[in-house]
């Protein structure tokens, strides 16, 4: 009698994991980009490099920079980036 209760018991709790590990991969996966997220023209540091959106740009005259710290790097340095 009791070894029948535990392999009902068993059973049972390897059923529920099966229908619990089916229903995490019938789930779609979330998306990779948010939905706030809307399209804006990337600009690139004159400094480093790197591309920035240009709404978080800094621009003073004719260039962009990714921070402040950058753009008085950029300002301090000799011609060697320029």
């Amino acid at each position: 009698m009791f070894r029948t209760a535990i392999l009902i018991i068993t059973v049972a709790l390897l059923v529920m994991f099966f229908n619990s590990w089916l229903k995490l991969r019938a789930q779609k996966p979330p998306s990779k980009k948010p939905k706030n997220i809307k399209d804006e023209a990337m600009v690139r540091c004159d400094y480093c490099g790197i591309h920035v959106p240009k709404s978080r740009a800094i621009e003073v005259d004719d260039h962009t920079f990714c921070s402040r710290k950058h753009q008085r790097k950029y300002a301090k340095s000799p011609n060697e980036n320029r």
